[in-house]
């Protein structure tokens, strides 16, 4: 297939992520080209425009997504835009791309879904720690059987979110709530490898950040899968930022233990034969790193628009970890476990 697809990017902030250098869109085989650019910032308009030779630019989010030769929008603008978007980018016939988190609620990923089968358009959250190399990895030896079955699984961001906040002043105008736009990244994790959450149990903490505003910035989730798994979320963004990394994924397996990039796997004979695998993956030739997370989320999309498969991370993934964080939200306020809704 020759068809170049033609991207509109809404919001350069982290958008300007799909703006890949060709060298690196030769490494990676991309099939798509950035055909058009929106934000409110004229200066970051006529910085990348000119950087990267993209002629159309502008300010209205309805020109972008009307633009002819646009076949994906981009959504990477304020987290309580994102609903509006999105619906209107998929109204318009054009696929979808949606950094996370995909909404601030479960209704508003429920019209997103709706409107995704009625239009049989492609949509994909932009999680980007799937597209980690190591945890790729990780991933890969529980799907091979490696680790055996899973058993527990642990995943954390750790972050402290002040530089972001002062660079993004929308997040104090349209109060973030991190349960969803800083947690979302863990919780995905989780549900990567164990499934459904069926029930979580969270406490809530305001630490660092939110001096201004009554919300919560740090979170310990625990939570039981519908497999009859368990796991742990940790979510910590108003604390200085500790030495250690910002992400982490374990797997605790029958057969052995990944933990961020090496695993411990039982021998032929079981325990106590051990051996250590180091799990960093594949390097890339172009590098690594966040924006080679974003291309390779972005070739993944590409290939499934090309071969009409569902994105690893749809509509109804994306919309799972929002029902997640609203479980979150309902058990730090009554102080029990709750359910969480699946049925998208």
């Amino acid at each position: 297939m020759s068809k170049k697809f033609g991207i509109g990017i809404a919001g350069l902030n982290m958008g300007s992520a799909l703006l890949v250098k060709e060298s690196v869109k030769n490494e990676f085989g991309l099939r798509s080209e950035v055909r058009g650019l929106c934000d409110l910032k004229q200066n970051l308009l006529d910085k990348y425009s000119s950087e990267y030779n993209i002629p159309f630019q502008t300010q209205n989010i309805d020109e972008l997504i009307n633009k002819d030769d646009i076949d994906i929008i981009g959504i990477y603008t304020p987290d309580h835009l994102h609903a509006e978007h999105c619906v209107k980018a998929l109204e318009a016939g054009k696929h979808v791309i949606c950094t996370k988190p995909m909404t601030a609620s479960v209704k508003d990923c429920a019209d997103i879904i709706n409107l995704v089968r009625k239009k049989k358009l492609k949509f994909l959250v932009g999680q980007t720690c799937r597209f980690v190399p190591s945890f790729m990895e990780g991933k890969r030896m529980l799907d091979e059987g490696l680790l055996g079955d899973p058993m527990v699984v642990e995943a954390f961001y750790v972050h402290d979110l002040r530089d972001v906040y002062d660079n993004t002043p929308w997040r104090w105008q349209a109060p973030q709530k991190l349960i969803f736009g800083g947690a979302c990244h863990p919780i995905d994790l989780v549900r990567w490898i164990c499934g459904d959450v069926d029930e979580v149990f969270c406490y809530g903490y305001q630490g660092n950040l939110y001096g201004k505003f009554p919300e919560e910035d740090n979170f310990i989730i625990s939570m039981k899968f519908k497999s009859g798994q368990i796991g742990r979320v940790l979510a910590l963004h108003g604390i200085v930022h500790p030495p250690m990394p910002m992400l982490g994924l374990s797997i605790f397996g029958t057969k052995g233990s990944f933990v961020n990039e090496a695993a411990i796997i039982e021998g032929p004979e079981g325990y106590p034969n051990l051996t250590t695998v180091e799990a960093t993956g594949k390097k890339d030739a172009a590098g690594s790193g966040h924006g080679y997370e974003v291309v390779r989320y972005l070739k993944h999309f590409e290939d499934c628009i090309i071969n009409d498969t569902k994105p690893d991370i749809d509509e109804v993934d994306g919309a799972k970890v929002i029902a997640t964080g609203e479980a979150c939200l309902e058990s730090m306020k009554t102080g029990k476990p709750v359910k969480v809704y699946n049925e998208f």
